[in-house]
């Protein structure tokens, strides 16, 4: 087998890990402030590298909610069955409410909630029933059957893929786009 199919996927992702070949201008804004925001830092940055130091997650983890958080101008951080004191932190960072949900029966979703799932452990009725009601969801090392049903197709809205995290955002205002992507989170 040929690696080049390989090296060209790589290099595709990392292409558009900088904004090459994103052509929507919403998705070349999320790539540019939210996937790779450049030198700069956030104001909370400082916060979650204090907190993460002695906690389960990683700092660049953290760093990336917070700054997705404030792109999508989020009202609450939906977070499924892990809801621990680093992402209460970055939800207060954000000025978000944040909130646990434990089964599949929540069915409270606004269209501009981020809905996480932190770990392997998915819920495939709350995920189906979140991207049905307009809600962004962020896996971060999904299970396959969680991989498969974010990667079908939305009427609207952008999808981010590598192999360890998958977001998924509807908008009304834009055509489906697709995009493997490098989102170098530990």
């Amino acid at each position: 087998m040929s690696p080049f199919p390989s090296f060209w996927n790589h290099y595709l992702c990392w292409r558009h890990s900088k904004g090459y070949g994103v052509h929507s201008p919403f998705a070349f804004r999320m790539v540019n402030d939210v996937i790779s925001p450049g030198p700069y830092g956030y104001y909370g940055y400082k916060e979650i590298d204090r907190l993460c130091s002695k906690g389960s997650f990683k700092p660049d983890r953290m760093k990336f909610l917070l700054r997705l958080l404030l792109f999508l101008k989020s009202g609450r951080l939906l977070v499924f069955r892990n809801l621990n004191e680093e992402l209460r932190m970055v939800a207060k960072l954000a000025s978000v409410k944040a909130l646990q949900i434990k089964t599949s029966l929540f069915t409270d979703f606004k269209t501009e909630d981020l809905l996480v799932f932190p770990g392997e452990e998915t819920d495939l009725d709350l995920a189906r029933s979140a991207v049905d009601s307009g809600v962004s969801v962020m896996a971060f090392h999904p299970c396959e059957e969680l991989r498969q049903l974010m990667s079908k197709p939305i009427p609207n809205g952008l999808l981010l893929y590598s192999k360890k995290n998958i977001l998924l955002i509807p908008r009304r205002d834009m055509a489906y786009t697709s995009y493997p992507i490098t989102f170098n989170l530990s």
